[in-house]
């Protein structure tokens, strides 16, 4: 079996179909099937349809029928012009589970061992007398001071509000869904950093919306790239991360933020600014774009990175005008989050818990970004936040795939950047290193790893196996 990268050819890759319903579902099955067991890695190249239709006997739509359904599934993923590759470790982990042999730089996990102790808020609720509506259908807005707690929240990272302006979801990830649902329609296009948040682009993809990459920099967004891609497709919608960006751990400069808040409002777009991030930026902290166009951002602030991912609470503070549709669209997809997990999280933040455990876990992020740079600078960058992850850009030749293969390996994982773009053209060479789900020894350890591939002549060795 042929181990391939970008620069190589197609996995030769036969899988055997068992005749169970629907040809393109055996495929799939057999796709991920190969998967757990090791014989795809993530990144490599699968076969064109033309070549898999051939090799099986199958038409070439079903092909694509099965390629479309592994990609929406996770599984896979294509690139425009590039083929069809098996997904990167965060998706594939995830369906495998951990492995002990392995350091595990590619998963975003956050520093669990610094999660606040949730014993103190337990026992005040179960003395509580009034417990009990807790266990009930709650009122799809939720109860006023969940709200009340997260419009602190919100404040402290910088968007002033009211708890009515507040809408509590499950997390992160549901307050995208739930915006792309209510802001944007099928056959709409989404604007997006050319490299960022995956599973952001993956959510609007699996609703029928088109996605465009726009052009960055060091910082993020360029504008005049924005306004560009906003005329020549009629966008209606952009999706960013404006502090700490996932994966570049950029952060927008005020200048560059009232840049593109002009184009927002030139362009009429609806904006989602996620901020799960944001309480990792050392004081003080940069304008929120919900500030700068309050009528057109949906703002929103998760706790699962920066205080406890369990709880699966985040703050969405959407415009007046985009309230309505905003929870519309929570109500049909969730009817209310959980009063219980939203009960634990307002006792964080009230008690004064959240914040230290964010400042804890800050602290913590520096020093392990720290050791990481110690050994692979100047490959990443100066420190520009205590982020939980660090963006690490390969000399030649190396590329982002072939780099992260030869890494897993040595028994390092590593995200390549081919996983977060969403470009014309192919991925610049890096890889994303996450610094969360790993101990201080394993930092150092894994970097000196990393430091050794970087240190070979020749580059990247792909070996035939």
């Amino acid at each position: 079996m042929t181990t391939a990268t970008r620069d190589s050819p197609e996995k030769v890759w036969s899988p055997r179909l068992r005749d169970r319903g629907p040809v393109y579902r055996d495929l799939v099955r057999a796709l991920e099937a190969d998967i757990r067991s090791g014989a795809l890695e993530p990144g490599d190249r699968l076969p064109t349809h033309r070549e898999l239709a051939s090799t099986l006997g199958i038409s070439r739509g079903t092909v694509a029928k099965a390629y479309d359904e592994a990609q929406r599934l996770g599984l896979a993923y294509s690139g425009v012009g590039q083929g069809t590759f098996v997904a990167h470790a965060y998706e594939v982990q995830a369906r495998r589970g951990p492995d002990p042999d392995q350091i595990d730089f590619g998963m975003g996990y956050p520093i669990y061992e610094l999660d606040p102790d949730l014993a103190g808020p337990l026992a005040a609720i179960a003395a509580d007398p009034g417990r009990a509506e807790l266990s009930r259908y709650p009122d799809p807005e939720g109860r006023r001071e969940h709200r009340a707690a997260g419009a602190r929240w919100c404040a402290h990272l910088g968007v002033e509000t009211s708890a009515d302006g507040v809408v509590v979801t499950g997390g992160g990830q549901h307050a995208i869904h739930t915006w792309l649902l209510s802001a944007l329609a099928p056959g709409d296009t989404l604007l997006v950093g050319e490299l960022t948040y995956r599973m952001a682009a993956v959510a609007a993809q699996e609703v029928g919306i088109e996605i465009r990459g726009v052009e960055m920099d060091a910082e993020g967004l360029l504008p005049d790239a924005l306004a560009k891609a906003a005329s020549e497709t009629l966008a209606g919608g952009l999706y960013l991360m404006p502090t700490i960006d996932n994966p570049t751990t950029g952060v927008l400069s005020d200048e560059r933020r009232l840049q593109i808040a002009e184009v927002i409002r030139d362009h009429d777009l609806r904006v989602l600014e996620d901020d799960i991030h944001g309480p990792f930026h050392s004081e003080p902290r940069p304008i929120p774009l919900k500030v700068l166009c309050p009528e057109r951002v949906t703002y929103v602030a998760s706790l699962s990175k920066s205080v406890v991912g369990g709880l699966r609470v985040a703050y969405a503070v959407p415009p007046e005008r985009e309230r309505p549709s905003f929870f519309s669209a929570l109500v049909n997809s969730l009817w209310s989050p959980p009063p219980l997990t939203a009960e634990v999280a307002g006792r964080l933040i009230d008690a004064g818990a959240a914040f230290e455990v964010v400042a804890a876990k800050e602290r913590e992020a520096t020093t392990r970004l720290e050791l990481l740079c110690r050994r692979l600078q100047p490959l990443v960058p100066s420190l520009r936040s205590a982020a939980y992850f660090a963006w690490m850009e390969l000399p030649e030749p190396w590329t982002a795939t072939g780099f992260a293969l030869a890494a897993r390996r040595q028994g390092v994982v590593v995200m390549s950047a081919d996983a977060f773009y969403f470009g014309n053209g192919s991925a610049p060479p890096a890889v994303r290193i996450a610094l969360g789900g790993v101990t201080r020894s394993q930092i150092e350890r894994g970097a000196d790893l990393l430091a050794g591939l970087l240190e070979r002549p020749g580059g990247p060795l792909v070996p035939i196996v």
